[in-house]
């Protein structure tokens, strides 16, 4: 399964979400950076990627376990209308559920900018608050982890875990997504 197939899985199993019938409705387009964590720099991994585009984005190289923008084509000043993923080779190297978990935390903040409603449970309210607790909300504006962005991402987890139960817990799957992010 190619990542971008990976991320397409994991939108409907997370958020019921047909993400490639979004890519096609939108026109919208995907490009895939891969970081060379020991070279430090980023790499194509998926999409159209020039190799002056390459050139441009390791003039400012910064280290990362993954990342998501929906409208790349204006920071990257690219021609057509396109969103970015972000994946460390060690992200894309781990096992599939762990990788899972990590397209369901870019997935949420694609489905929080592309203002796609998901209507989160209580128990989603409550997994939501626990996991913004203990992701330095003090880093909101440059992480958009926001409350409203936790609580869609304990959605998408509880979602994930209730069709694969690859967590003993909801909780463990949240935690697994917000790995790379927890401070306390």
């Amino acid at each position: 399964m190619t990542t971008l197939e990976r991320i397409q899985y994991v939108a409907q199993l997370a958020f019921d979400f047909d993400f490639e019938e979004y890519l096609k409705r939108t026109g919208k387009k995907v490009i895939i950076l891969e970081v060379d964590t020991i070279q430090k720099r980023f790499l194509p991994h998926y999409g159209h990627v020039s190799s002056a585009l390459i050139e441009r984005v390791n003039e400012s190289y910064e280290h990362a376990q993954a990342g998501f923008t929906l409208d790349a084509h204006l920071v990257l000043s690219l021609k057509d209308n396109t969103a970015l993923f972000l994946f460390s080779d060690i992200t894309l190297n781990s096992n599939p559920i762990d990788l899972d978990t990590i397209i369901i935390h870019e997935l949420s903040h694609f489905m929080v900018l592309s203002r796609n409603e998901v209507q989160p449970s209580i128990e989603a309210y409550k997994l939501g608050r626990e996991i913004y607790d203990i992701s330095s909300p003090e880093y909101d504006e440059i992480t958009q982890h926001t409350e409203d962005y936790c609580r869609l991402l304990a959605q998408g987890c509880i979602n994930y875990n209730e069709k694969t139960r690859n967590f003993r817990r909801n909780a463990d799957a949240a935690k697994s997504a917000m790995r790379f992010d927890m401070m306390k």
